[in-house]
C-alpha cells in the first residue's frame, strides 16, 4: 500500500482587504482560534501598509480573543494608534472595551474613567455609542459605586434619547427596553415606587 500526503500552502490572508479579513473574522464567531488568525493577518496587513487607523482596528480585534489585561493591553495600543483620527468607532470602543475589562477586574473607578472618556470621544462623531456610553456609567455608578441617585439623571437622560427614536426597530429595541429596566430598578432601590 501506497501512503500519499498532501500539504496545500497556506494562504496569506494579509493580502484580503481589510473588509474581507473583519468579514471572515465575524464570520468564524464559533473558532476563536480562526478569528485570532485573521485579527493577526489584519495586524500584519495593517503594519505593512503603515496605517495608525487599521492597526488601531487590528488591536481591537484581537483584544477580543483575549481577557483581562492581556485584553487591557491590546486595547490600550488601539487607543494609542487611534488618538485623533476622528474614526467614528476609535478610540471610543477600546475605552469602553477596557472599562469591561477593569470592571471585571473589580476596578471600578479606573472602568468608570475609561467610560467617561469613550463617552466624551463618542459625543463628537456617534451619538448612538455616545448614550450606550452614558447608559455604561449609569449601570457602573447605580450596580457597582452605589451611587443610584447620580445614575437615576443619566438613565433619564438616556431614556429620552432612546423613546425619540424607533424603538421597534432591531437597532434601538433592546437599548429602549434595558433603559426602561433599569430607570425601574432605580426608582425601585431609592423606594421610589
Amino acid at each position: 500500500s501506497i501512503v500519499l500526503l498532501a500539504q496545500s500552502p497556506k494562504r496569506d490572508l494579509s493580502k484580503l482587504s481589510y473588509d474581507s479579513i473583519k468579514k471572515s473574522f465575524w464570520d468564524n464567531e464559533k473558532d476563536p482560534k480562526k478569528q485570532l488568525e485573521y485579527a493577526n493577518a489584519y495586524i500584519i496587513k495593517a503594519k505593512r501598509e503603515n496605517s495608525s487607523i487599521e492597526k488601531a482596528r487590528g488591536w481591537y480585534l484581537i483584544s477580543l480573543k483575549q481577557e483581562g489585561n492581556k485584553a487591557i493591553q491590546y486595547l490600550d495600543s488601539a487607543i494609542v494608534a487611534s488618538k485623533n483620527k476622528n474614526d467614528i468607532k476609535l478610540p471610543a470602543f477600546a475605552y469602553s472595551a477596557k472599562a469591561s475589562e477593569l470592571k471585571k477586574l473589580f476596578r471600578f473607578r479606573e472602568a468608570l474613567d475609561n467610560y467617561i472618556l469613550a463617552e466624551r470621544i463618542a459625543h463628537i462623531n456617534n451619538i448612538d455609542f455616545y448614550f450606550y456610553s452614558k447608559f455604561s456609567i449609569a449601570i457602573l455608578r447605580s450596580e457597582e459605586l452605589g451611587e443610584v441617585h447620580e445614575a437615576l439623571d443619566l438613565y433619564r437622560e438616556c431614556y429620552n434619547y432612546y423613546k425619540s427614536k424607533e424603538v421597534r426597530t432591531p437597532k434601538y429595541s433592546s437599548s429602549y427596553q434595558e433603559v426602561i429596566f433599569a430607570l425601574a430598578d432605580a426608582h425601585k432601590a431609592l423606594h421610589q415606587i
